[in-house]
């Protein structure tokens, strides 16, 4: 049940789609067709604003992300992808 609960919350809080109500969060990327978060942001001089710069997410579903949380459990702690 923990690994359902964390794993769920790893999936949100990397920037599941549940989080654009709240302005946060990811996006999909319909041409990759990949789940995409933000991972920094850079300054753009000609517009004066920042930009936000998208990379592919490793949690892709919850599922992902259960797996995340179980190698944590069961490993050193230090939640290898695979």
């Amino acid at each position: 049940l923990g690994v359902v609960i964390f794993g769920s919350l790893m999936y949100m809080a990397e920037g599941g789609a549940e989080l654009n109500a709240f302005g946060i969060g990811g996006r999909w990327n319909s041409t990759t067709q990949v789940f995409d978060r933000v991972v920094r942001q850079e300054w753009d001089t000609e517009s004066e604003q920042w930009l936000d710069i998208y990379a592919k997410s490793p949690y892709q579903s919850i599922p992902h992300a259960c797996w995340w949380a179980l190698v944590t459990v069961a490993t050193v702690g230090y939640g290898d992808s695979v």
